[in-house]
């Protein structure tokens, strides 16, 4: 289980009849299937009369959607009051308002301060699914083609100006419509065949005549997105014979980074196979990862671009993309790829 906290105060002062109240304004909190929604509020009666904690009345909504729990404690003229909601469905949809005020008697005259929250079964629209890559501290570093690691090792690799990755019909044959580094006024790799010509297309630099007439940002030459491809200049560098192991966090405004804890399935943006998904806690070979241990192995070079979908225990519509540039090929493997790219069938 993950637990939400937000917190809410309501003070009110009193003089002899005359009360002053601080309401706090209405808080949504958004709860995912098996998080948990805790609600603590803190209630002071600064009143000049014998110190007594105020008593609480809460009310709330949609009990058969809900799992609620509360605790009251009190010290002299103090009230705390923690209370937990949680649901196990991923329908999501229902809502709860939830209401808290003092039961107070001392006059009929004044405002009652509230606190009211709205808790909803449905995915915070400030969360987000991120990749941490390796010894890379923020998103910068992908402008740098120069950046290293804590070892001085070379974590980046400049990709070619058009690049286009291999396919399944051979290294020198590309079909994916994705082409990376974009200079329109230059030749576009790897489209000589009419089926690599015929399945490419631009995005940012679309209708331009140059590089520097691309509809190209800092935010959209580090975006790891397909739809970014166009800006795209550096992608992560792993050696092939690393077993890279994806670290996937759950990013949600105001709150410290979390794990994925949810299956996700692994697939390559540009259809290409030469990688299998290990998952060390079941021994097996899947594309479909259940939480953490899943490693990916590299059976080919050069640029592969994942994405990462999660597909059960979640309101939430999770998914991120990564990209990997797989060096150090060794000279057997890379044989074995120029013999296939002799004997493939042509495309043409």
């Amino acid at each position: 289980w993950y637990q939400r906290r937000v917190r809410g105060e309501v003070a009110f002062v009193a003089d002899d009849l005359s009360f002053l109240s601080h309401p706090v304004p209405q808080q949504s909190v958004h709860i995912d299937t098996s998080e948990e929604a805790e609600l603590k509020v803190r209630v002071s009666d600064e009143r000049k009369l014998p110190p007594s904690a105020p008593a609480l009345t809460v009310l709330f909504d949609n009990r058969d959607k809900f799992q609620f729990f509360s605790t009251h404690k009190t010290s002299f003229h103090l009230s705390h009051l923690a209370i937990s909601l949680s649901h196990d469905s991923v329908a999501g949809g229902s809502y709860t308002p939830v209401l808290i005020t003092p039961r107070l008697t001392a006059s009929l005259r004044c405002e009652v301060p509230t606190l009211l929250f709205s808790v909803k079964q449905e995915c915070d629209p400030q969360t987000r699914l991120v990749l941490r890559y390796p010894h890379i501290p923020d998103r910068s570093a992908f402008l740098s083609p120069s950046y290293v690691g804590p070892n001085g090792d070379k974590l980046m690799t400049s990709l070619p100006v058009n690049y286009r990755p291999p396919s399944i019909h051979g290294r020198e044959i590309a079909i994916s419509p994705n082409v990376y580094n974009v200079h329109p006024d230059l030749p576009v790799a790897r489209s000589v065949k009419a089926v690599s010509k015929d399945s490419y297309h631009f995005k940012q630099c679309a209708g331009a005549l140059r590089r520097p007439d691309c509809d190209c940002s800092d935010e959209s030459s580090v975006s790891d997105l397909a739809v970014n491809s166009d800006c795209r200049e550096n992608v992560y560098t792993v050696p092939y014979t690393t077993v890279f192991t994806p670290e996937l966090l759950v990013m949600r405004f105001g709150e410290e980074p979390r794990p994925l804890n949810h299956t996700y399935l692994i697939t390559e943006v540009n259809g290409r196979e030469e990688f299998q998904v290990y998952q060390a806690s079941q021994n097996t070979l899947s594309p479909n990862c259940n939480y953490t241990n899943c490693s990916i192995v590299f059976l080919g070079s050069e640029l592969f671009h994942f994405r990462v979908t999660v597909i059960a225990d979640t309101i939430c519509l999770y998914e991120t993309e990564f990209l990997l540039f797989v060096v150090d090929v060794p000279l057997s493997k890379t044989l074995h790829n120029t013999i296939t790219v002799h004997v493939a069938p042509s495309c043409s």
